[in-house]
């Protein structure tokens, strides 16, 4: 046991010098059962490097202002970390490498260099009820088959790069997290997957990122529920390369979304969309450039008299109870077929569904009303044909407009009186 009362051990500002050093590679075998606790660190390269060092406490721990890292634990297992600040450190202020099944908890990493936590190449950490703030690069960042790692009731404010960042690592929980004022990166996110799959993400708070708030990179069957998120520069969730992904209970707030509150791009598909409540005040509010994709259970309220409710660009999609309410275009559909939309509701804008080179779309069991130029406006460029327009309910100032050549659409009788149907 090593108990320094609060006093501080100050060093040189060498980079390769520690302030307190267990090495386990030894004859005798791991080194385990330490105790440090109490300690104030300044100046060091190291505050405190475990090596080899297993089922040890650290407690109440400060390093302040030293020429590398705060607490670094390399090839460590079954370790306890609380109560440390780590701040201004010249790199990160955690660094778990290549160690497994430790805990991290009630610590404050903030203002270094680079990131705050961070993970590489260990599975089963534990980082919860701490602080992540104004690091230079990622508040948390968990890389190189950091599996099974557990993120909880964190705070992730204010830092450069992403908010957490998970490359390479999967199964993991990442649960009761507020992430704000991240990424000002033009890539990043408040919380970015990259390449990362089978992640629980649930009951997050994420606002004001700088670029996106969640950002799927290539990462597949990951479930992401109770997210809300608000105010990001370009998008709320940005989809990118990523499917087999289930989202449900979102609400999404896009006041200033550049491009879409909920965006999918780059061949993603067959994700799953569910009850999802979205207010936009950007351009698009959904952006679907995905295939196989699953929509349902939607709410969108739009207040920008230009924005499109679902720009669809992706064929192969089902769309079901959607609401689209408020604002320019309901659904924009452009160069899309065989995708079903079912029983939505379009109500106060300037068109309903447009529908744009495309064909062999089924638009069935649908209201479209009150907008103030039609309920359907068809276009033809090149082919708009063998779409069917079923059993649906118009009641607009027009309810069909059709322009170009080469359409040959099927329509039945709407249930209601109409102009030019």
């Amino acid at each position: 046991v090593l108990d320094c009362r609060g006093h501080l051990i100050d060093g040189v500002d060498g980079l390769t010098t520690y302030g307190i050093y267990t090495d386990g590679n030894t004859v005798l075998g791991r080194l385990s059962n330490i105790t440090i606790k109490n300690c104030r660190f300044t100046d060091w390269g190291y505050t405190s490097f475990l090596y080899k060092t297993d089922y040890s406490f650290m407690q109440n721990i400060t390093a302040l202002s030293n020429a590398g890292w705060g607490v670094y634990l390399s090839n460590c297992l079954n370790n306890v970390i609380t109560q440390l600040v780590s701040t201004n450190n010249a790199y990160d202020g955690v660094v778990l490498e290549n160690s497994s099944n430790n805990k991290v908890t009630y610590i404050n990493s903030s203002q270094n260099s680079e990131y705050g936590l961070y993970i590489t190449t260990g599975t089963g950490n534990e980082f919860s009820n701490s602080e992540a703030s104004l690091n230079f690069k990622e508040g948390v960042y968990a890389r190189v088959n950091s599996d099974y790692t557990n993120l909880s009731f964190l705070a992730i404010t204010n830092n450069t790069g992403e908010g957490i960042r998970l490359e390479d690592s999967s199964y993991c929980n990442l649960h009761g997290i507020t992430a704000e004022n991240n990424s000002k990166v033009i890539v990043s996110g408040g919380i970015r997957l990259s390449s990362s799959h089978y992640n629980n993400l649930s009951f997050l708070t994420l606002k004001n990122s700088s670029y996106k708030g969640l950002f799927l990179d290539n990462s597949n069957y990951n479930i992401i529920r109770n997210i809300y998120s608000a105010d990001s520069y370009y998008s709320e969730i940005y989809l990118l390369g990523s499917s087999l992904n289930n989202l449900t209970d979102i609400e999404l707030t896009g006041n200033r979304a550049f491009f879409g509150a909920l965006e999918i791009a780059g061949n993603s598909s067959y994700n799953t969309y569910n009850y999802i409540n979205i207010f936009n005040r950007g351009a698009y509010t959904i952006y679907e450039n995905g295939q196989y994709e699953n929509f349902s259970n939607i709410i969108i309220d739009k207040d920008y008299i230009s924005a499109i409710g679902i720009l669809l660009q992706g064929s192969e999609n089902i769309l079901k109870n959607i609401t689209i309410q408020n604002g320019g275009e309901g659904l924009y559909i452009n160069s899309v077929n065989n995708t079903q939309i079912i029983n939505c509701t379009i109500i106060n804008g300037f068109s309903g569904v447009s529908i744009i080179s495309s064909s062999y779309n089924n638009i069935t069991g649908c209201r479209i009303e009150n907008m103030s130029s039609s309920s359907i406006i068809m276009l033809s460029v090149t082919n708009n044909r063998n779409n069917r327009i079923w059993n649906n309910v118009f009641n607009s100032s027009s309810d069909i407009i059709t322009i170009g050549n080469n359409m040959t659409n099927y329509f039945n009788t709407t249930q209601e009186l109409g102009i030019n149907i």
